[in-house]
């Protein structure tokens, strides 16, 4: 964090809504050991630099399933459960009721289940550093790409380069985004809702942490992801490395 300022009190939420036109019903779907949306909220709320963490939904089912495994729900108006709702408007109501002690508000991917505690805190710190207003998640991708047929990041006159070569594009993955809460809130009573606020940095995630759930496909590929994990931290070897560690 920038030495010359006191640690940022940060407010972050997973947005949720029972309706889903791609997969239905996905933020209660069962993803390893618990609802796909607790992934999330569990992953704020063990990073240590999150003051308040919770799940922002409409529904009360889904709030039921949230407060019954302890955690915290802001519950926002029916009128905003529509998929046509976009992230602008979540964001404006919820930056609206929020106390003016907070410097931070974020909004973390129910979708993105292997996020880990670890990667948040960089993010934060990496926004802190670069002294940013508002900051996305995204995944470098080091691949050949192109934009209507031309080629975006290498070019075809001389020897074609080698994928090691080339620039990485930038993809925003909406793991993670974050906003300064004053200037959030100011933008918010002059223009309803804006997202790229001020100075915006882009930070890179692990790929593998910001996969992003959209398909039953995508849902089974991320679970066995999350089960090898789980395989590889329960090992022997990985118990006993563990121990050495701390020894």
């Amino acid at each position: 964090m920038n030495p010359q300022s006191r640690l940022p009190r940060i407010a972050a939420y997973v947005p949720a809504r029972i309706a889903s036109k791609r997969l239905p019903r996905n933020a209660l779907r069962q993803f390893g050991d618990k609802p796909l949306v607790l992934h999330a909220l569990d992953a704020l709320s063990s990073s240590g630099v999150v003051q308040r963490a919770e799940v922002n939904t409409e529904s009360e089912e889904i709030a039921s399933v949230i407060e019954s495994a302890g955690g915290r729900v802001y519950r926002r108006d029916a009128k905003l459960a529509a998929d046509s709702v976009s992230t602008e408007e979540i964001l404006a109501d919820y930056v609206r009721q929020l106390p003016c002690s907070y410097d931070i508000v974020a909004a973390v991917n129910p979708t993105s289940p292997l996020l880990r505690p670890e990667t948040i805190r960089r993010f934060f710190s990496e926004m802190d550093r670069r002294a940013a207003d508002t900051a996305f998640s995204v995944t470098l991708l080091q691949k050949h790409c192109l934009l209507d047929g031309k080629p975006v990041n290498y070019t075809i006159d001389g020897a074609h380069p080698s994928t090691a070569e080339i620039m990485p594009i930038q993809m925003i993955n909406w793991a993670i985004t974050a906003w300064r809460l004053p200037l959030a809130r100011e933008r918010v009573e002059e223009r309803g809702s804006s997202l790229y606020l001020g100075s915006v940095a882009f930070i890179p995630l692990p790929c593998q942490e910001a996969f992003d759930i959209d398909t039953i496909e995508e849902f089974e590929i991320a679970e066995a992801v999350w089960r090898y994990r789980q395989d590889i931290q329960s090992s022997p070897l990985c118990r006993k490395h563990a121990d050495d560690s701390v020894a």
